[in-house]
Formats: C-alpha cells, sequence, structure tokens
C-alpha cells in the first residue's frame, strides 16, 4: 500500500514509457510509522456497510451514530501495540465512553435521558453513496440522530423528548406525535422550530420482495409537516409542548417500502440547536412476503456454507441422545426476506407408518405433523439464513419414532 500520489507517479511514468522498479523491505525488517491522509471521498460519512433501521416495528434505529471507520486504537502488544480497524469494535467503545462522560458531567444515569440528548444534540451529517456526498442529509435509518456530540449532550440546557418520532407505515399511519421542549437554564429562551427533510429511500430493490443492497435508490420527494408552533419563548424551567402533523411524501412507490424521514430543529437564542429525527413508510408490512418458496432447504449440519443437499437426500440420525459434533444432521435451513415474529417448521411422515405403529400426530392448518423438532420456532428472526440442526429431538424433549419424516 502507497499514498496516492506515489501511485499517480508511477503510473505517469509507466504510460511516458520509463521503467519503475520497486525495492520492497521484508516486513520483519521494514519500519513502521503512521501517515495521516484527507478522505475527501468518504470521510465523516456514514460507512457503506453500517446497519440500517428501522426495526419491524418501525422504531427508530440507530438513535446515533459513531466514529467507526479506520479508527487508530490499541491493539495487543505482541501484534504492534497499535491498529487500525472499522466496525462495530470501535464505534462501541466511542460511544460507551461518550455515555460515561455525559452521565459525569450531568450526574444521572437515566438511560432515557441520556438517549434523548444523546440523539437531539447529534450532528446530521450528508448522505454519501460510498464515492460522493450529497446535497441532502442520510435518511434516519441509517444514522438516527447523526453523528454523536458528546460536549453538547453533557452541557445541553435545553431538553428535547422524545430521542425521535415514529409515523408508522400507511396501513398504522400516526398524524399527530409530539415533542416536548423544556428549558433548564436559569433565563428565558425563545426557539425557532423547523423541519429539514431528506429524500425518502426506497427498502426493496426494484420488482423485488428482497432488500435492495447499499446504496438503496432514492427518490427526491420527501414528507412536509406541519408545526403547531413555529416560534415559542420558554420561561427558565418551564416546558413547553408542539404538536407535529406530518403528510407523507407523493410519487413513492409503496410496494417497494419507500422510507422517509427528516428532522425537527429547534434553535434558540441562547445559541443552543437541536434536532428530533422523524420518519415514516410509504406501505404496508404487514402484507409483505415474508418467505419465498426459495428461502427455505436442508443442508449438511456440518457445512458452514449452508449449501443445499440433493433432492433424495437420505440422514440416518443416531438414536436418542447419540447424536455428536461430527455426526452429519439434516439442518433446515430458513431465510426469511424481511423480518419476522416467529418461524415455525413442522415435521411431517413421507408414507405411513408401520401397521399397528403408535405415532402420536398434530394438526397444524393444513398439515399433520408429529411435532416441531428442538429449536423451533424460531421468535424475531432477522431476514438471511438461519439453520436448525435437527438430532432427532422434539420440542417436547421426546424424540421422533425411528420411521422417515
Amino acid at each position: 500500500m502507497v499514498e496516492d500520489s506515489t501511485g499517480a507517479t508511477w503510473i505517469a511514468a509507466i504510460k511516458a514509457g520509463k521503467t519503475v522498479t520497486l525495492s520492497m523491505v521484508a516486513l520483519n525488517e521494514a519500519t513502521k510509522q503512521v501517515q495521516f491522509a484527507d478522505n475527501k471521498a468518504t470521510g465523516g460519512a456514514l460507512s457503506t456497510y453500517t446497519s440500517w433501521g428501522p426495526t419491524w416495528e418501525m422504531d427508530v434505529k440507530p438513535q446515533i451514530s459513531s466514529p467507526g471507520g479506520n479508527i487508530l486504537s490499541t491493539y495487543p502488544v505482541a501484534l504492534g501495540g497499535y491498529a487500525t480497524l472499522s466496525g462495530t469494535s470501535m464505534a462501541c467503545p466511542l460511544t460507551a465512553a461518550a455515555v460515561a462522560l455525559v452521565a459525569q458531567a450531568r450526574s444521572s444515569f437515566d438511560p432515557v435521558l441520556l438517549e434523548n440528548l444523546l440523539a437531539t444534540t447529534a450532528n446530521p451529517q450528508l448522505f454519501n453513496d460510498g464515492t460522493q456526498f450529497y446535497d441532502f442529509l442520510a435518511p434516519v435509518a441509517q444514522q438516527g440522530g447523526g453523528l454523536i456530540q458528546a460536549y453538547d449532550a453533557a452541557f445541553a440546557t435545553t431538553l428535547l423528548s422524545p430521542s425521535s418520532l415514529s409515523f408508522n407505515d400507511t396501513d398504522h399511519f400516526i398524524s399527530k406525535r409530539q415533542i416536548t421542549l423544556k428549558n433548564t437554564s436559569k433565563n428565558r429562551v425563545t426557539y425557532k422550530i423547523g423541519h429539514v427533510p431528506t429524500d425518502t429511500f426506497y427498502t426493496l430493490a426494484n420488482s423485488s420482495g428482497y432488500a435492495a443492497p447499499f446504496p438503496n435508490d432514492a427518490v427526491a420527494s420527501h414528507a412536509s409537516v406541519r408545526l403547531s408552533q413555529q416560534q415559542v419563548t420558554v420561561p427558565a424551567g418551564r416546558s413547553i409542548t408542539v404538536d407535529v402533523f406530518p403528510t407523507p411524501p407523493r410519487g413513492v412507490d409503496a410496494k417497494r417500502l419507500g422510507l422517509w424521514s427528516g428532522y425537527i430543529t429547534v434553535n434558540g437564542t441562547d445559541g443552543s440547536h437541536l434536532s428530533v429525527p422523524y420518519q415514516g413508510l410509504t406501505g404496508s408490512l404487514q402484507k409483505q412476503q415474508v418467505l419465498f418458496p426459495e428461502d427455505s432447504w436442508i443442508s449438511n449440519s456440518t457445512d458452514t456454507n449452508l449449501n443445499p443437499v440433493a433432492n433424495g437426500t437420505v440422514f440416518t440420525i443416531p438414536g436418542p441422545g447419540n447424536a455428536g459434533p461430527s455426526d452429519v444432521l439434516p439442518a433446515l435451513v430458513v431465510s426469511p426476506a424481511l423480518g419476522t415474529r416467529l418461524v415455525r417448521a413442522d415435521l411431517v411422515l413421507l408414507s405411513a407408518p408401520p401397521h399397528g405403529s403408535k405415532i402420536t400426530t398434530k394438526k397444524f392448518f393444513d398439515t399433520t405433523s408429529i411435532g416441531q423438532p428442538s429449536g423451533s420456532p424460531l421468535l424475531w428472526q432477522s431476514r438471511g439464513p438461519t439453520p436448525i440442526s435437527w438430532s432427532g429431538e422434539l420440542t417436547d424433549n421426546k424424540f421422533a419414532p425411528p420411521w422417515n419424516v
């Protein structure tokens, strides 16, 4: 790895017909140094791989964002003492430290207060698709309230609550929510209350029931918001409530689940600048198909890649309680397209049992089964593949009869 200026010099020399000769030093003989370079493409932006919200109940997640990309930090001494890493391993410690500092400064570990402070004093960032910045804010589903500002959260005298507003989806649209503004300073403060929307982002890929990869398609349409008050003067120690009435954006394809969002801004004559993130969804979560025919298959329990086995594969399961980690067991893999509250699996006999066999069966909808495999049902399952290896044990701690299922 070299600096971009060095690489550009080599390329120019090669294009000019010159010979570029490199002298490479062995890793164990090379000296170590720390270099700093401005990242003008994505520096300060949300990482392209960061997890998006909202929850499947349309609650706002995440609440805040934290630095987590290319962070120089400590590392095991045997491996050099320092390293540059990315991900939650970097973002979580920074956030935890900020929470501790804010809690200490305010002499309170009240989780609701801390969440409200961190989310409403955060700094919303512009959207970046991994190559460039755009002239609109990143959606709330991606960044929450924005980049955490520990100092502002620690010493804010204006308190906003709640930490975010969700107006749910089209089927369960909430036409009015409220924010509460409290002036904890010793002086009267006048606040201007406004609204900064961002573009609507589609959850699903075009003509698909599956989530789109980043960067999601966006449509230049946003919600409008009516506020019961646009300017208020709040005496010291007093609170005021403001009603928020959203109108979802027009021209959004509901079949693709369009996430619309923005920020209710609060700017005070005392120099305070805060915001409450909000979001809603054009479309119906409840009507979306969660499991498609190709989203479940049988794999070998020892196959870490979860590849499907060939049709007609027969598994011989060891006797009750004898299955070990090296035994190849059938693994039911379920991969929902969207999150779901419950995934249930039932075991069905392939053929009639021998005459005189006593096998207890149960009826579930139009299916007659001998029960569910141990590990079923899966609760609050996220999208993506999850295996259930089956050793013959059922959910009632009994074992399936020695017969084909």
